[in-house]
């Protein structure tokens, strides 16, 4: 014996038991795809100015290990012996390392460093310009930083 059920009446749209259209589902999907891929594209370029950010504070670190070493090392040894280019990988990034040694004189405190030679009252100086350069995501980089080393056997001593 088998039970035969009458058919339900079909449910007025204003109900709460009414549901959503196959319309309202797709355009909801719409959104919400979106909505994802603007999310995943914020992810994916902050990632890549995280990664970028990383590099350049590797870099700057490498550029302040460049000056302490030319402090350490005195400004008439690295006038003589001006250190090679050095390339340094970390990670997957090779980073080179380059020196610019030149002797200037400084008369006056705050004053310019000028290639003439110095003489009473004169410091002897060591300009190094040390620039640490690197490729990131094809585009070159570098930072630089400039320095005076003490190329006089005392520290100079300035009146005035």
């Amino acid at each position: 014996m088998e039970v035969v059920r009458a058919p339900r009446p079909p449910r007025p749209r204003g109900s709460p038991e009414a549901g959503f259209s196959l319309v309202e589902l797709v355009v909801a999907l719409g959104v919400i795809s979106l909505v994802a891929a603007s999310t995943l594209s914020l992810f994916v370029s902050s990632h890549g100015v995280t990664d970028s950010q990383a590099n350049r504070q590797i870099a700057t670190q490498l550029l302040t290990q460049m000056v302490d070493q030319a402090r350490q090392t005195g400004g008439t040894e690295l006038a003589r012996h001006e250190p090679a280019a050095a390339p340094t990988t970390v990670g997957s990034v090779v980073y080179t390392r380059e020196w610019d040694v030149s002797a200037c004189a400084q008369a006056t405190v705050g004053g310019s460093c000028t290639a003439a030679a110095g003489g009473p009252g004169v410091a002897v100086l060591t300009r190094v310009v040390a620039t640490v350069r690197w490729t990131d995501r094809g585009r070159p980089q570098s930072v630089q930083t400039a320095a005076l080393v003490n190329a006089m056997p005392v520290d100079p001593t300035f009146t005035g």
